[in-house]
Protein backbone atom coordinates (compact mmCIF):
# COMPACT_ATOMS: atom_id res chain seq x y z
CA UNK A 1 0.00 0.00 0.00
CA UNK A 2 1.51 3.49 -0.93
CA UNK A 3 2.52 5.45 1.95
CA UNK A 4 1.70 9.41 3.11
CA UNK A 5 4.78 10.82 5.59
CA UNK A 6 3.61 13.65 7.53
CA UNK A 7 5.08 16.22 9.64
CA UNK A 8 3.79 17.68 12.33
CA UNK A 9 0.83 15.71 13.88
CA UNK A 10 -1.19 18.50 15.79
CA UNK A 11 -4.47 19.74 16.18
CA UNK A 12 -4.30 21.11 11.81
CA UNK A 13 -3.50 17.59 10.77
CA UNK A 14 -6.07 15.48 12.81
CA UNK A 15 -8.60 17.63 12.02
CA UNK A 16 -8.01 18.12 8.06
CA UNK A 17 -5.70 16.21 6.02
CA UNK A 18 -6.34 13.15 8.06
CA UNK A 19 -10.28 13.64 7.33
CA UNK A 20 -9.82 13.62 3.66
CA UNK A 21 -7.46 10.18 3.82
CA UNK A 22 -9.76 8.93 6.21
CA UNK A 23 -12.37 9.15 3.41
CA UNK A 24 -10.05 8.06 0.52
CA UNK A 25 -9.47 4.61 2.94
CA UNK A 26 -6.68 3.76 0.49
CA UNK A 27 -3.26 5.03 1.49
CA UNK A 28 -1.07 4.03 5.07
CA UNK A 29 -0.43 7.42 6.70
CA UNK A 30 2.69 7.75 9.11
CA UNK A 31 2.32 10.98 11.39
CA UNK A 32 5.15 12.68 13.38
CA UNK A 33 5.41 15.28 15.69
CA UNK A 34 8.30 17.79 15.18
CA UNK A 35 8.69 18.91 18.85
CA UNK A 36 7.31 17.28 21.94
CA UNK A 37 6.34 13.56 21.93
CA UNK A 38 3.35 14.34 23.85
CA UNK A 39 0.84 14.69 20.51
CA UNK A 40 2.33 11.25 19.83
CA UNK A 41 2.05 9.73 23.11
CA UNK A 42 -1.70 10.91 23.60
CA UNK A 43 -2.39 9.37 19.85
CA UNK A 44 -0.87 6.16 20.85
CA UNK A 45 -2.64 6.15 24.20
CA UNK A 46 -6.33 6.11 22.60
CA UNK A 47 -4.65 3.36 19.71
CA UNK A 48 -4.84 5.86 17.04
CA UNK A 49 -8.07 6.47 16.51
CA UNK A 50 -10.14 9.54 17.76
CA UNK A 51 -13.07 11.35 17.07
CA UNK A 52 -13.81 14.90 14.95
CA UNK A 53 -16.88 16.96 15.72
CA UNK A 54 -17.75 19.42 12.78
CA UNK A 55 -20.14 21.86 14.33
CA UNK A 56 -22.02 25.13 12.73
CA UNK A 57 -24.69 27.02 13.93
CA UNK A 58 -27.61 24.58 12.55
CA UNK A 59 -26.05 21.11 13.15
CA UNK A 60 -23.21 19.32 13.93
CA UNK A 61 -21.59 15.70 12.85
CA UNK A 62 -19.11 13.14 14.64
CA UNK A 63 -16.65 10.94 12.43
CA UNK A 64 -14.04 8.79 13.81
CA UNK A 65 -10.62 8.48 12.26
CA UNK A 66 -8.47 5.75 11.95
CA UNK A 67 -6.06 6.25 9.06
CA UNK A 68 -3.53 6.95 10.82
CA UNK A 69 -1.28 3.77 11.13
CA UNK A 70 1.77 4.95 13.37
CA UNK A 71 2.29 8.04 15.15
CA UNK A 72 6.15 9.06 16.17
CA UNK A 73 8.61 11.68 17.29
CA UNK A 74 11.17 13.19 15.63
CA UNK A 75 12.92 13.31 19.24
CA UNK A 76 12.33 9.84 19.66
CA UNK A 77 11.82 8.11 16.42
CA UNK A 78 14.38 9.52 14.05
CA UNK A 79 15.32 6.38 12.14
CA UNK A 80 11.98 4.80 11.81
CA UNK A 81 11.04 8.26 10.01
CA UNK A 82 14.31 7.43 8.22
CA UNK A 83 13.25 4.30 6.91
CA UNK A 84 9.49 5.62 5.93
CA UNK A 85 11.39 8.38 3.96
CA UNK A 86 13.50 5.86 1.33
CA UNK A 87 10.95 3.68 1.15
CA UNK A 88 9.45 2.99 -2.05
CA UNK A 89 6.22 2.84 -0.51
CA UNK A 90 6.33 6.19 0.60
CA UNK A 91 5.08 8.25 -2.62
CA UNK A 92 4.17 11.67 -1.08
CA UNK A 93 5.04 13.80 2.51
CA UNK A 94 3.24 16.74 3.70
CA UNK A 95 3.56 19.18 6.27
CA UNK A 96 1.93 21.31 8.81
CA UNK A 97 4.65 23.20 10.78
CA UNK A 98 3.33 26.99 10.92
CA UNK A 99 4.86 29.64 9.42
CA UNK A 100 7.65 29.87 11.72
CA UNK A 101 8.79 25.75 11.28
CA UNK A 102 9.92 27.12 8.05
CA UNK A 103 13.04 28.86 9.60
CA UNK A 104 12.48 31.63 7.10
CA UNK A 105 14.02 35.14 6.99
CA UNK A 106 12.04 38.57 5.92
CA UNK A 107 12.89 37.30 2.42
CA UNK A 108 11.00 34.67 2.53
CA UNK A 109 14.59 32.53 2.23
CA UNK A 110 16.08 30.04 4.69
CA UNK A 111 17.76 31.44 7.96
CA UNK A 112 21.31 30.18 8.12
CA UNK A 113 21.62 31.84 11.09
CA UNK A 114 18.17 30.34 12.96
CA UNK A 115 19.02 28.50 16.24
CA UNK A 116 17.42 25.42 15.04
CA UNK A 117 18.77 25.53 11.52
CA UNK A 118 22.65 26.38 13.12
CA UNK A 119 21.91 23.32 15.18
CA UNK A 120 21.18 21.21 11.92
CA UNK A 121 24.18 22.18 9.64
CA UNK A 122 26.82 21.11 12.82
CA UNK A 123 24.77 18.29 13.69
CA UNK A 124 23.34 17.03 9.95
CA UNK A 125 22.20 13.24 11.32
CA UNK A 126 20.46 14.62 14.48
CA UNK A 127 18.18 17.16 13.28
CA UNK A 128 15.57 19.35 15.07
CA UNK A 129 13.80 21.05 12.12
CA UNK A 130 11.62 20.34 9.58
CA UNK A 131 14.00 21.64 6.90
CA UNK A 132 16.34 19.86 8.41
CA UNK A 133 14.65 16.56 8.86
CA UNK A 134 13.62 16.59 5.24
CA UNK A 135 17.38 17.37 3.88
CA UNK A 136 18.64 14.46 5.50
CA UNK A 137 15.29 12.00 4.07
CA UNK A 138 15.55 13.25 0.74
CA UNK A 139 19.60 12.74 0.63
CA UNK A 140 19.13 8.49 0.53
CA UNK A 141 15.85 8.90 -1.25
CA UNK A 142 16.45 6.80 -4.57
CA UNK A 143 12.48 6.98 -5.76
CA UNK A 144 10.55 10.14 -7.20
CA UNK A 145 8.70 11.90 -3.57
CA UNK A 146 5.96 14.26 -3.68
CA UNK A 147 6.64 17.11 -0.92
CA UNK A 148 3.73 19.27 0.09
CA UNK A 149 3.50 21.86 2.19
CA UNK A 150 0.41 22.77 3.75
CA UNK A 151 0.88 25.60 5.80
CA UNK A 152 0.07 29.68 5.16
CA UNK A 153 2.69 30.78 3.33
CA UNK A 154 2.84 32.20 -0.33
CA UNK A 155 4.11 29.77 -2.66
CA UNK A 156 4.53 27.47 0.17
CA UNK A 157 5.51 24.43 -2.22
CA UNK A 158 8.52 27.02 -3.89
CA UNK A 159 9.50 28.19 -0.47
CA UNK A 160 10.22 25.05 1.02
CA UNK A 161 12.15 23.83 -1.99
CA UNK A 162 14.72 26.56 -1.80
CA UNK A 163 14.75 26.52 1.97
CA UNK A 164 15.54 22.47 1.90
CA UNK A 165 18.14 22.80 -1.28
CA UNK A 166 20.16 25.85 0.13
CA UNK A 167 19.80 23.37 3.33
CA UNK A 168 21.81 20.20 1.71
CA UNK A 169 23.80 22.18 -0.47
CA UNK A 170 24.92 24.09 3.03
CA UNK A 171 25.85 20.58 4.40
CA UNK A 172 27.29 19.30 1.24
CA UNK A 173 24.69 17.13 -0.22
CA UNK A 174 22.87 18.48 -3.08
CA UNK A 175 19.75 16.89 -3.71
CA UNK A 176 18.70 15.18 -7.58
CA UNK A 177 16.70 17.44 -9.75
CA UNK A 178 14.51 15.08 -11.25
CA UNK A 179 13.66 13.51 -8.24
CA UNK A 180 11.25 15.83 -5.96
CA UNK A 181 8.27 17.91 -6.34
CA UNK A 182 6.64 20.80 -4.25
CA UNK A 183 3.65 21.49 -5.57
CA UNK A 184 2.00 24.78 -3.83
CA UNK A 185 -0.58 24.05 -2.00
CA UNK A 186 -3.89 26.03 0.12
CA UNK A 187 -5.56 24.61 3.15
CA UNK A 188 -8.09 26.06 5.07
CA UNK A 189 -10.05 24.79 7.86
CA UNK A 190 -10.26 26.42 11.78
CA UNK A 191 -9.33 23.91 13.99
CA UNK A 192 -9.13 26.00 17.10
CA UNK A 193 -7.27 24.79 20.65
CA UNK A 194 -10.67 24.80 22.95
CA UNK A 195 -9.76 25.54 26.38
CA UNK A 196 -9.97 21.72 28.77
CA UNK A 197 -13.02 22.90 30.07
CA UNK A 198 -14.98 23.38 26.19
CA UNK A 199 -13.05 20.07 25.10
CA UNK A 200 -14.88 18.15 28.79
CA UNK A 201 -17.93 19.70 28.01
CA UNK A 202 -18.28 18.63 24.10
CA UNK A 203 -16.93 15.03 25.07
CA UNK A 204 -19.72 14.96 28.00
CA UNK A 205 -22.28 15.67 25.59
CA UNK A 206 -21.28 12.68 22.92
CA UNK A 207 -20.68 10.25 25.44
CA UNK A 208 -17.02 10.34 25.11
CA UNK A 209 -14.37 9.93 27.45
CA UNK A 210 -10.47 11.18 27.08
CA UNK A 211 -10.85 10.82 23.28
CA UNK A 212 -8.39 13.20 22.18
CA UNK A 213 -11.52 14.78 20.42
CA UNK A 214 -10.79 17.08 17.49
CA UNK A 215 -13.47 20.10 17.07
CA UNK A 216 -13.46 21.86 13.57
CA UNK A 217 -15.84 23.65 11.87
CA UNK A 218 -17.84 21.73 8.80
CA UNK A 219 -15.79 24.72 6.07
CA UNK A 220 -13.23 22.40 4.91
CA UNK A 221 -11.20 23.00 1.79
CA UNK A 222 -7.82 21.94 0.33
CA UNK A 223 -6.54 23.11 -3.15
CA UNK A 224 -3.17 21.63 -5.07
CA UNK A 225 -1.38 22.46 -7.51
CA UNK A 226 -1.28 19.61 -10.22
CA UNK A 227 2.46 18.88 -10.30
CA UNK A 228 2.77 15.11 -8.73
CA UNK A 229 6.11 13.43 -9.71
CA UNK A 230 5.04 9.37 -8.58
CA UNK A 231 1.63 9.64 -9.34
CA UNK A 232 -1.67 11.51 -8.34
CA UNK A 233 -3.54 9.97 -5.94
CA UNK A 234 -7.62 10.52 -6.45
CA UNK A 235 -8.36 13.35 -3.72
CA UNK A 236 -10.79 14.28 -6.00
CA UNK A 237 -12.78 12.13 -5.41
CA UNK A 238 -12.69 13.47 -2.03
CA UNK A 239 -13.18 17.48 -2.17
CA UNK A 240 -9.80 18.20 -3.17
CA UNK A 241 -9.27 20.70 -5.39
CA UNK A 242 -6.15 19.88 -8.31
CA UNK A 243 -5.66 23.29 -10.14
CA UNK A 244 -2.57 24.43 -12.40
CA UNK A 245 -1.93 27.50 -10.69
CA UNK A 246 -3.10 27.58 -6.58
CA UNK A 247 -1.90 31.33 -6.15
CA UNK A 248 -5.39 33.01 -6.96
CA UNK A 249 -6.44 30.58 -4.16
CA UNK A 250 -3.76 30.88 -1.31
CA UNK A 251 -3.92 35.11 -2.08
CA UNK A 252 -7.78 34.65 -1.05
CA UNK A 253 -7.37 32.72 2.16
CA UNK A 254 -3.87 34.83 3.14
CA UNK A 255 -5.55 38.33 2.05
CA UNK A 256 -9.30 38.26 3.37
CA UNK A 257 -9.69 35.25 5.90
CA UNK A 258 -5.99 35.05 7.41
CA UNK A 259 -5.61 38.94 7.17
CA UNK A 260 -9.34 39.71 8.99
CA UNK A 261 -8.50 36.93 11.47
CA UNK A 262 -5.25 38.81 12.25
CA UNK A 263 -6.99 42.01 12.68
CA UNK A 264 -10.30 40.71 14.79
CA UNK A 265 -7.21 39.11 17.01
CA UNK A 266 -5.23 41.88 17.54
CA UNK A 267 -7.69 44.74 17.61
CA UNK A 268 -10.18 42.27 19.74
CA UNK A 269 -7.38 41.43 22.30
CA UNK A 270 -6.58 45.17 22.48
CA UNK A 271 -10.94 46.00 23.36
CA UNK A 272 -10.68 43.52 25.84
CA UNK A 273 -12.30 40.35 23.83
CA UNK A 274 -11.24 36.99 24.13
CA UNK A 275 -12.75 34.54 21.33
CA UNK A 276 -13.36 35.45 17.77
CA UNK A 277 -17.17 35.13 17.64
CA UNK A 278 -16.85 37.79 20.16
CA UNK A 279 -14.91 40.21 18.36
CA UNK A 280 -17.13 40.03 14.86
CA UNK A 281 -20.38 40.91 17.35
CA UNK A 282 -18.61 44.23 17.90
CA UNK A 283 -20.33 45.98 15.33
CA UNK A 284 -17.27 48.40 14.92
CA UNK A 285 -14.69 45.86 14.50
CA UNK A 286 -17.21 43.41 11.91
CA UNK A 287 -17.69 46.99 9.38
CA UNK A 288 -13.82 48.04 9.69
CA UNK A 289 -13.25 44.62 8.73
CA UNK A 290 -15.82 44.52 5.62
CA UNK A 291 -14.54 47.38 4.64
CA UNK A 292 -10.67 46.65 4.77
CA UNK A 293 -11.83 43.38 2.96
CA UNK A 294 -14.05 45.22 0.56
CA UNK A 295 -12.66 48.29 -0.15
CA UNK A 296 -8.66 47.82 -0.25
CA UNK A 297 -7.97 43.85 -0.50
CA UNK A 298 -10.32 42.47 -2.67
CA UNK A 299 -9.36 45.25 -5.88
CA UNK A 300 -5.65 43.78 -5.16
CA UNK A 301 -6.61 40.03 -5.83
CA UNK A 302 -6.66 38.02 -9.41
CA UNK A 303 -10.10 36.15 -8.43
CA UNK A 304 -10.23 32.42 -10.07
CA UNK A 305 -12.43 32.54 -13.02
CA UNK A 306 -16.71 31.79 -11.94
CA UNK A 307 -15.31 32.27 -8.23
CA UNK A 308 -18.01 35.06 -6.55
CA UNK A 309 -15.57 36.49 -3.98
CA UNK A 310 -18.22 39.02 -2.59
CA UNK A 311 -20.19 35.24 -1.44
CA UNK A 312 -16.44 34.50 -0.10
CA UNK A 313 -16.21 37.27 2.10
CA UNK A 314 -20.46 36.71 3.53
CA UNK A 315 -19.33 33.02 4.63
CA UNK A 316 -15.85 34.39 6.47
CA UNK A 317 -18.17 36.38 8.54
CA UNK A 318 -20.77 33.57 9.13
CA UNK A 319 -17.44 31.16 9.82
CA UNK A 320 -16.67 34.18 12.13
CA UNK A 321 -20.09 34.40 14.13
CA UNK A 322 -19.66 30.34 15.08
CA UNK A 323 -19.79 30.10 18.85
CA UNK A 324 -20.10 26.74 18.59
CA UNK A 325 -16.38 26.89 18.36
CA UNK A 326 -14.76 29.33 20.50
CA UNK A 327 -11.53 30.25 18.93
CA UNK A 328 -9.42 32.17 21.28
CA UNK A 329 -8.05 35.56 19.96
CA UNK A 330 -4.66 34.72 21.65
CA UNK A 331 -4.08 31.85 19.44
CA UNK A 332 -4.00 33.42 16.07
CA UNK A 333 -2.31 36.86 17.94
CA UNK A 334 0.62 34.44 18.35
CA UNK A 335 3.60 34.53 16.22
CA UNK A 336 2.47 37.67 14.34
CA UNK A 337 5.76 38.40 13.24
CA UNK A 338 5.56 35.70 10.65
CA UNK A 339 1.86 36.38 9.66
CA UNK A 340 1.77 40.09 9.31
CA UNK A 341 3.89 40.07 6.55
CA UNK A 342 1.87 37.62 4.54
CA UNK A 343 -1.26 38.65 5.52
CA UNK A 344 -1.24 42.23 5.95
CA UNK A 345 2.24 43.76 4.73
CA UNK A 346 2.25 42.19 1.11
CA UNK A 347 -1.21 44.22 0.67
CA UNK A 348 0.27 47.34 2.05
CA UNK A 349 3.18 47.16 -0.24
CA UNK A 350 1.25 46.37 -3.57
CA UNK A 351 -1.47 48.75 -3.03
CA UNK A 352 1.39 51.49 -2.87
CA UNK A 353 2.72 50.32 -5.88
CA UNK A 354 -0.25 50.82 -7.78
CA UNK A 355 -1.93 53.75 -5.63
CA UNK A 356 -4.81 52.54 -4.31
CA UNK A 357 -6.19 52.73 -0.89
CA UNK A 358 -4.55 51.24 2.60
CA UNK A 359 -5.69 53.22 5.39
CA UNK A 360 -7.79 50.04 6.80
CA UNK A 361 -4.38 48.20 6.69
CA UNK A 362 -2.41 50.44 7.91
CA UNK A 363 -4.99 50.71 10.51
CA UNK A 364 -4.55 46.75 11.09
CA UNK A 365 -0.90 47.07 11.15
CA UNK A 366 -1.26 50.11 14.09
CA UNK A 367 -3.34 47.78 15.86
CA UNK A 368 -0.81 44.68 16.04
CA UNK A 369 1.80 47.12 17.07
CA UNK A 370 -0.65 48.32 19.78
CA UNK A 371 -0.87 44.86 20.91
CA UNK A 372 2.98 44.31 21.28
CA UNK A 373 3.17 47.51 23.07
CA UNK A 374 -0.17 46.40 25.76
CA UNK A 375 1.41 43.25 26.11
CA UNK A 376 4.97 44.09 26.41
CA UNK A 377 5.47 43.81 29.91
CA UNK A 378 4.26 40.20 29.49
CA UNK A 379 5.70 36.86 27.86
CA UNK A 380 4.85 37.69 24.06
CA UNK A 381 4.12 34.50 22.39
CA UNK A 382 6.53 34.79 19.01
CA UNK A 383 9.89 33.81 17.98
CA UNK A 384 10.88 37.28 17.31
CA UNK A 385 9.57 38.96 20.54
CA UNK A 386 12.94 40.21 21.58
CA UNK A 387 13.63 42.16 18.06
CA UNK A 388 9.72 43.33 18.19
CA UNK A 389 10.51 44.85 21.44
CA UNK A 390 14.15 46.24 21.04
CA UNK A 391 13.31 49.66 21.27
CA UNK A 392 10.20 49.88 23.24
CA UNK A 393 12.35 52.46 25.85
CA UNK A 394 12.44 55.11 22.92
CA UNK A 395 8.47 55.39 23.66
CA UNK A 396 5.83 54.16 22.00
CA UNK A 397 5.28 56.90 19.02
CA UNK A 398 9.28 55.99 18.21
CA UNK A 399 9.14 52.73 19.06
CA UNK A 400 6.23 52.14 16.68
CA UNK A 401 8.40 54.08 13.94
CA UNK A 402 11.14 52.13 13.98
CA UNK A 403 9.66 48.94 13.79
CA UNK A 404 7.53 50.21 11.02
CA UNK A 405 11.04 50.52 9.08
CA UNK A 406 12.41 47.28 10.08
CA UNK A 407 9.30 45.87 8.78
CA UNK A 408 9.32 47.70 5.39
CA UNK A 409 6.56 49.37 6.02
Amino acid sequence: MKTILHLGLGRFHRGHQAVYYQKARNWKVISSTMRSPDERDKLRQVHLRYPVLELSHENEKLTWIDCIQEALSLQDDLDRLLEFFVSPETTIVTLTVTEKGYCLNSKGELDLNHAGIKNDIVHPHQPKTAIGLLALGLKSRKEKLTILSCDNLRENGKKLEAAVRKFSTTVGNDLSDDLFSFPNTMVDRIVPALLPEKVAELEKGHQLHKSELIATEQFSQWVIEDKFINGRPDWDKVGVEFVSDVRPYEEMKLRLLNAAHSYLAYAGRNRGHQYVHEAIADHELYSTIRKMLEREVIPLLTVPAGYDVTAYVNQLMSRFRNDKLPHQLKQIAMDGSQKMPQRIFSSIAEARKRNLPHELLLQATDEWMDFLWLNKDTKIDDPEAASLLKDIGTGKDVWKKKLLEKMGI
